[in-house]
């Protein structure tokens, strides 16, 4: 491990100071290799099971383990085709970060941050010249290097980029570089005239003035309660064909829990995994969900930041501090918490969902704005409420 040491980054580009290039060089291609080790393990377990399946046909469990090691071995590929793509396209983020700019010295303390799931972790405050916070990140820096840190009396960070749009930070010398993008924070609170919706327009085509409902849809949360049990079953039998009876006449261990299986799952799906998406209402009031059990759930216009309704999900943003009952809030980084109000499910035909989509993209603003005359964000699609494009009213 490289020594940790206060110094003065060369002027220029933050690619040409010296040592900098081999250090993301190793750093990267570290992480690259610890990839390819996960790449190889996955591949042994998946191969393992497709050798058992294939190669002892007559053995107890022998189909579903060839199955078994069919997906794994898809899902493995898949996972990590795509966390290679996102280790290539970070890197290249990197480099062009650090081939535009220079490195600045930036003084820093130690603090816990909040991770987007709504954990805390180890961060750092990075600070301006007078003492104040100019941004709080979370690093992922591994416990050894994080004590040497805190060992050798570093006071500042090198950061190459605006950190408030993108950056590179690392320790001196750019050791343990990475990239930070600052999480989106709302914007300021757009009205009407602000998104160039007309309030005297009427009533956008496709929207009833009583309220856009949204109906629960039956059957489409069985069918992953099915795959679910279906997989359960097929690890039993796996299981059970690698450690069944050592008599081969005698029935392997998983058939001895078929039955219990079939017992517990009629409870499972009558009391405790709904069946049907919420019923979800949007009028001058607010949001409103109504789950399969009669429970409601209520976000009022006047407690939303921002509401947004891209690729088929639709999430609301609160303020930090605001709680809302009968909601799951998810916090953010920039002081901002968020809960998914509803998202499209498997089953919807292409008209169907172009309807409901155009419905949900012209009764936002309308309800949001015209009627309830709220000051919140819309957000339709890949665009925004200051670029509303043709679906935003």
């Amino acid at each position: 491990m490289s020594e940790i040491f206060e110094q003065t980054p060369a002027p220029g580009a933050a690619i040409d100071s010296p040592g900098v290039a081999a250090h993301i060089d190793r750093a990267r291609g570290h992480e690259l290799r610890t990839r390819l080790r996960g790449l190889a393990y996955g591949l042994v377990i998946s191969g393992g099971t497709l050798g058992y399946g294939y190669g002892l046909p007559d053995a107890p469990g022998a189909i579903a383990s060839a199955l078994v090691g069919v997906v794994f071995t898809i899902g493995f590929l898949l996972v990590v085709s795509a966390r290679f793509s996102i280790h290539r396209g970070t890197s290249r983020t990197m480099r062009r970060v650090l081939r535009e700019h220079p490195w600045v010295p930036v003084p820093f303390t130690f603090t816990r941050v909040e991770h987007e799931d709504g954990y805390p972790m180890e961060g750092i405050r990075l600070l301006k010249g007078n003492g104040e916070t100019l941004l709080e990140v979370g690093v992922r820096w591994r416990a050894e290097v994080l004590q040497q840190v805190r060992a050798s009396g570093v006071t500042r960070v090198w950061c190459a980029g605006d950190p408030a749009t993108r950056a590179v930070i690392a320790l001196p010398g750019g050791l343990h570089a990475f990239v930070y993008t600052p999480d989106a924070a709302p914007s300021r609170a757009l009205g009407p005239t602000d998104a160039g919706h007309d309030p005297h327009g009427g009533v956008p085509a496709g929207v009833d003035p009583a309220g856009l409902v949204l109906p629960a849809r039956r059957g489409v949360r069985l069918l992953r309660l099915v795959a679910w049990h279906g997989g359960a079953l097929i690890v039993l039998a796996l299981v059970g064909g690698l450690f069944g009876t050592a008599d081969e006449d005698a029935a392997p261990i998983w058939s001895y829990l078929g039955l219990p299986l079939a017992y517990v799952t009629v409870p499972i799906i009558m009391c405790f995994i709904p069946l049907t998406v919420p019923t979800v209402r949007i009028d001058g009031v607010g949001i409103t969900r109504t789950s399969f059990r009669g429970k409601v759930s209520h976000l009022d216009w006047t407690q939303l930041t921002e509401v947004e309704w891209a690729g088929g999900v639709l999430r609301a943003h609160l303020p930090a501090a605001a709680s809302a009952p009968g909601w799951h809030l998810a916090a953010h980084a920039g002081g901002r918490r968020s809960t998914q109000v509803f998202q499209e499910r498997f089953g919807l035909a292409k008209a169907e969902r172009t309807a409901r989509r155009a419905a949900l993209a012209a009764a936002l603003p309308y309800f949001a704005w015209t009627i309830a005359g709220a000051q919140v964000r819309i957000d339709v699609g890949g665009g925004s409420a200051a670029d509303p494009g043709p679906t935003n009213r």
